[in-house]
Formats: C-alpha cells, structure tokens, sequence
C-alpha cells in the first residue's frame, strides 16, 4: 500500500479520537518519548495523555486500576511502571522506551504544525512545508534562509514538485516515494528529496508528519 494512503489513513483516524489541543503552550511541557525508531512528544497528565506522534495528535485516557500510569485508547498505549516506558501502537510494540527532555527535532515540527520534513549533508539543509504549502529552507548551514508559500503541488511520474519564488530566489522541491538512508546516521526515510534553489542542488531524505499529497 502507498505510504501516501498510509498517512491519510492515520489522519482520519485522528477524527475519530478526542481531539485534543494540536499546539501545546510551551514544548517543555511536553516531554520527549524516545522509543529508538519512534520519538514523539507527549503530554502526561492525572487522567489523560496526549500523544504527539507524526501526523497525528491522540489523547489516551488513564486506566486507573492499572498499576504505574498507563493510558490505552484506540489501539494505542503508554505505560509507565517502575521506572520503565513502554509504548504500543496499532502497528509494532516498543518496550524500551525512556522519557526524556532531549530535543528531537521531528517531533518538535510536528507540534509546529510541519506536514512534511526533509533534510541533508554537505551543506547541512533543512525543508520543512507547512499548512497553506508554507515552504520554510535552511541552506549553507543555516546561513541562508527563505519561507515562502507556493502554489499546489503537481504530480508527474511519481514525483511531487512544488515550485516558488522570492524576490531573491528561485525554488523547486522534488519529493519522491523511495526509500532513503541518512548518510550520517543510517536511518531509513520514507522518501528522497531534491530541492533546487537557485543554481544549486541539494539531495536528502524526508518524511510526512501529515499526508504528502498533489494538492493544498
């Protein structure tokens, strides 16, 4: 299956939860759940959890006769006991997981309401599009910077191509589900990213915290 249908499936399933609030007042009250492969941030309190996770914002209610705290709702599960965390999904059980203050910069675009990140090396870039196709880039290390919003995305042999421009700069996004390995810290993402700016081409990898579609 697409992982484009996979992402909008989670987000209907967001509909289906309570909703709770998609922008929290300040991150660090919202520690980090560090699961190796999965990080998200999460909002722990007395008689509901608030999960944080790509693409989707979830509130699990507490189970109170449960020991240690443990919130479970629609096929998801957090579970604090005696000094260990564990975390379930719909998909895969993770039981190691730690909470930690560290931040992690997938989960913090997300609460930044980011639908898709993407990344690369040398020169280090970041791409972050937003709601309203919002393109924020970081190039050179951080020395150059532009935020735009472009038009819709079009769709042509398997590539999403999103084009804008600035007064200084010209731009064009390529995002292609592929599998794409971090050179640097060899983790796999759901799909490869060209972006043109200028007369320059970066190459990297990303993923969707929202669904990557050819369309607002």
């Amino acid at each position: 299956m697409s992982r484009w249908l996979v992402l909008l499936g989670v987000v209907a399933l967001a509909g289906c939860a309570s909703q709770p609030d998609r922008q929290p007042a300040h991150a660090g009250d919202t520690p980090v759940v560090d699961c190796g492969t999965l990080a998200f941030h999460a909002a722990l309190r007395e008689k509901q959890a608030t999960l944080y996770l790509p693409g989707l914002a979830l509130s699990l209610p507490r189970k109170k006769a449960d020991p240690g705290q443990r919130y479970r709702g629609h096929g998801y599960e957090l579970w604090r006991r005696d000094g260990q965390t564990r975390v379930r999904t719909p998909e895969q059980r993770f039981p190691q997981c730690r909470i930690s203050e560290q931040h992690n910069p997938w989960a913090s675009a997300w609460l930044r309401g980011v639908r898709f990140r993407a990344f690369g090396h040398e020169p280090g870039w970041i791409l972050e599009i937003g709601r309203g196709r919002q393109i924020r880039l970081e190039w050179n290390y951080g020395e150059q910077q532009l935020t735009t919003t472009v038009p819709e995305a079009s769709l042509r042999d398997g590539l999403v191509i999103y084009r804008g421009q600035t007064e200084q700069h010209k731009l064009r996004v390529e995002i292609l589900e592929h599998a794409c390995r971090d050179s640097a810290k060899g983790e796999e993402h759901s799909h490869a990213v060209r972006v043109f700016i200028d007369e320059r081409t970066l190459h990297g990898c990303g993923r969707g915290l929202a669904p990557v579609e050819a369309g607002p």
